[in-house]
């Protein structure tokens, strides 16, 4: 959801109501950090790795 999010939907943050510095923070934060996020979080659940 995360990969579409950030690449796919490119009208995302003029409907999020985003613009200028803010929409380029959603878009690095939804197209790099978050999809860090969800692959630490099946690593860490299905036993792979353990913080």
């Amino acid at each position: 959801m995360t990969i579409f999010a950030g690449y796919v939907w490119k009208q995302a943050g003029d409907e999020a109501g985003l613009s200028g510095g803010w929409y380029r923070l959603w878009a690095f934060l939804v197209r790099y950090v978050a999809p860090v996020l969800v692959v630490a979080v099946f690593l860490y659940t299905s036993g792979i790795i353990h913080f």
